[in-house]
């Protein structure tokens, strides 16, 4: 019985003791499991992420750190493994206030975004040795980060963004961006003109930003904006710079001064500038029309040898005051006469059943004066709140003109006229008032909303009967959210618009313009980005202005004061990759272009051809992108960019009733550049870009390649000499041609540039400054006319 008893407490000490050993076992592996923090940092007043910022982490109650990593490209960190309990992350980086953060650690634990302040102090100037990252992708902007190369190869700021992938420049400081020429230019957020960028020293310049895929918060119009971001220590007490381009020879003279001045003292700045634009060059201008008007065929062949005259001047002037850290003031202005005229001989050759052969000649005189004007003063007021800010924009802009080009015969008496002339002197004001607020609603949670009131009108003052008001309310707002693997941006843009000739209402109506990103973020080098975005194109004075000019003795032109707005819908889809000092970024894209403006022409009953415009239909673009910078070795980067799509058109009853048809085009547009940068601050570049013939609803488009060379020494770090060569041994380029041929008309008309046999112009710069280094901010622009182009 003792025994039995024995056996039975035998068997419960033993059950006993496996459930205790078990026991202790689990509470030994819950003791053992291992837990990881993680969260992005970011840069608490412009929202970009921090990279290579570093994280310690110890116990609370110690006084060791035990571990530490760094935050990746975009700002993403992830601790070690580490037991639960208690933990203090103590976050650092260069020129940023430390954070710290307690965790108690009992799972996974995501902190989301960490804002990090920047620390305000005065230290010397500091020189980085090797590569910056060149470029990074995060949630719909391509940042491009500015080194030595580009620096060394540069001597305005419009020369900078020629080597950046995407952006076009050409020979007339033009700035495109995708192929598109309805983009906005920023420096620091805030929009400037392209006179201002080209005075802008490139030693200034920190990185470059490109939004693809504007938010609802940009004007209608905008198709792409570049934002040029300063480095923090941007100007002295006194700085500026000077540059002089050198023509070479009388027949191709091609010059863009530009002078630039800042001067501090505290918390008020003030900033002078002056841009040039000079060129003068020998054009041909080749035609040929004909015209059937029953039996009648006409043929007319003309041929013009003109010399261009191109000259402009910008004056700008700009005075910021901080009155502390949460109110900003800034005031710019700038005023640009410029004129761009054609003057030289003119031949047509005529032949018809009822006109015969005829030579006739002219002598060509252009009358070209304008002047554009601006005025804008801006106000922001910010908070304790990281992101949370108020501003406000209030511009004023005037631009008046007089356009004439007058044709006086060599031979008088014969059954032509004489003397062909035309005139118009446009005037156009406009005022605006916009008011904007952000709020971020929590981590990663952005909003943003504002209003802009805008009216302006136009008016031709050879012509009483042309006046042209337009009166416009727009409403927006976007909401941004950022994640660790989704950035999701949303937002919509309302406009109320009325518009009318004289006391006629032409048009009146709401727009809606959405737009909505998608960015999912692959790794820490590869992101996947859907987007679609709308905008507007409204129609300038020149295009609504219904008077009739003369383009030569068979030719005269119109507009139409009851064209529409054009609404163009965009979707891409994008993949983006980041290795170092190499970036790629291939997709695919697809443009709707609603209500497309296009001119048009038409043979009257007399044979002459006029020159019409309308809304008549859609164009469609769809194909693929690729935009990349890469690294070749330690000498070479190039930076590649091109889009090959089709183009295809669909009509409305305007266009077929003008006998228009279907048409459709591959295209193929690409631009390249390359930088050699070598030793004792020498550079050399290359520059290519190139688009094949597009179409509109009638007409094909086309011009040649151009290609630039250029090479760069630096001395004593404020001067600069170089050389630079456009198109060497071509000695003629085509800057713009078309062909038309629809029914009884049929038109072919060139645009030939002639170069001497190897043109090339020098360059020198100068750099100033003095003074303790401070942050300078920067005045706002709005550009409210499009002058129609001519001439190259």
């Amino acid at each position: 019985m003792a025994k039995s008893n024995l056996r039975k407490r035998s068997k419960k000490m033993l059950v006993f003791g496996v459930f205790f050993l078990g026991l202790i076992s689990c509470l030994a592996g819950q003791d053992n499991k291992s837990y990881v923090i993680r969260g992005r940092l970011i840069d608490s007043l412009n929202q970009e992420p921090l990279i290579f910022a570093t994280i310690a982490v110890r116990r609370t109650s110690g006084t060791t750190f035990i571990t530490g990593c760094s935050a990746g490209p975009e700002g993403y960190f992830e601790t070690g493994s580490l037991q639960q309990g208690n933990y203090e992350l103590q976050i650092s980086a260069l020129g940023y206030e430390t954070e710290t953060r307690v965790v108690d650690l009992k799972q996974d634990t995501d902190l989301g975004n960490i804002m990090l302040d920047q620390r305000i102090a005065l230290l010397e100037e500091v020189t980085v040795a090797g590569e910056r990252i060149k470029a990074r992708q995060d949630a719909g902007i391509t940042t491009y980060f500015m080194n030595e190369k580009i620096y060394r190869i540069s001597n305005t700021g419009t020369d900078l963004l020629g080597y950046i992938p995407g952006i076009q420049i050409d020979l007339m400081k033009n700035i495109s961006l995708n192929g598109n020429s309805g983009i906005m230019v920023l420096i620091d957020g805030r929009e400037r003109d392209k006179n201002f960028i080209n005075q802008l020293a490139p030693e200034k310049i920190d990185r470059v930003e490109i939004i693809n895929v504007p938010s609802s918060r940009y004007d209608e119009t905008v198709t792409g904006v570049i934002n040029i971001i300063l480095k923090e220590k941007t100007a002295e007490k006194v700085s500026g710079h000077f540059l002089a381009d050198i023509p070479v020879f009388k027949s191709f003279v091609y010059s863009f001064p530009d002078f630039s001045a800042d001067f501090r003292i505290r918390n008020l700045g003030f900033n002078v500038s002056y841009s040039g634009a000079f060129s003068y060059f020998d054009i041909t201008e080749s035609s040929f029309k004909k015209t059937e008007t029953g039996p009648d065929v006409r043929e007319m062949t003309s041929l013009q040898l003109v010399r261009q005259k191109d000259k402009s001047h910008s004056f700008h002037f700009g005075v910021d005051y901080r009155l502390n850290k949460h109110n900003e003031f800034s005031f710019y202005s700038f005023t640009n006469p410029f004129s761009r005229e054609f003057d030289g001989d003119v031949e047509y050759q005529f032949s018809g059943m009822t006109t015969g052969e005829k030579l006739l000649k002219y002598s060509k005189n252009d009358t070209d004066r304008n002047l554009n004007s601006h005025f804008s003063l801006w106000y922001r007021h910010g908070s304790d709140k990281p992101g949370k800010e108020l501003t406000a924009e209030i511009n004023y802009s005037n631009f008046r003109a007089c356009n004439g080009t007058k044709y006086i015969s060599a031979h008088p008496g014969n059954e032509y006229s004489d003397e062909y002339s035309s005139l118009i002197r446009p005037l156009q004001n406009s005022f605006s008032f916009r008011l904007d607020y952000a709020l971020p609603l929590s981590a990663g949670l952005k909003f943003d909303a504002g209003f802009k009131i805008r009216t302006q009108k136009m008016q031709d003052r050879m012509s009483d009967g042309f006046t042209y008001g337009e009166n416009i309310l727009a409403a927006y707002w976007s909401l941004a959210k950022k994640g660790l693997k989704y950035t999701v941006t949303g937002g919509m843009r309302a406009e109320r618009s009325a518009t009318g000739s004289g006391s006629r209402t032409v048009f009146s109506g709401i727009t809606i313009l959405p737009q909505l990103s998608v960015t999912r973020n692959l790794t820490e080098k590869q992101t996947l980005e859907l987007s679609y975005n709308s905008t507007a194109y409204r129609p300038n004075i020149y295009e609504l202005n219904p008077y009739t000019s003369f383009i030569d003795p068979l030719s005269v032109g119109t507009g139409n004061s009851e064209l529409e707005s054009e609404i163009t819908h965009r979707v891409r889809l994008s993949w983006s990759r980041s290795s170092g000092n190499n970036f790629i970024s291939p997709g695919v894209f697809h443009e709707l272009e609603n209500r497309s403006i296009n001119r048009y022409a038409i043979v009257l009953d007399d044979g002459k051809v006029e020159s019409l415009i309308a809304n008549l239909g859609t164009i469609s673009k769809t194909g693929v992108q690729f935009s990349g910078s890469v690294r070749i070795n330690n000498l070479i980067t190039v930076n590649p960019w091109f889009r090959v799509y089709n183009m295809h058109n669909s009509l409305n009853e305007t266009a077929r009733l003008n006998n228009m048809a279907v048409r459709h085009k591959m295209v193929v547009e690409t631009s390249f550049s390359a930088i050699a940068s070598f030793k004792n601050d020498l550079a050399l570049s290359f520059q290519f870009q190139y688009k094949s013939p597009v179409i509109d609803m009638q007409s094909d488009f086309f011009s040649d390649p151009l290609w630039m060379i250029s090479a760069e020494k630096s001395f004593l770090k404020k001067f600069k000499a170089g050389i630079v060569t456009a198109l060497p041994f071509t000695r003629s380029f085509t800057w713009q041609g078309y062909k038309t041929k629809a029914g009884s008309l049929e038109m072919h008309n060139q645009g030939d540039l002639k170069l001497p046999v190897f043109p090339f112009w020098l360059k020198f710069s100068y750099k100033f400054n003095s003074g303790e280094k401070n942050r300078q901010s920067t005045g706002s622009r709005e550009d409210i006319i499009k002058i129609p182009e001519k001439g190259f």
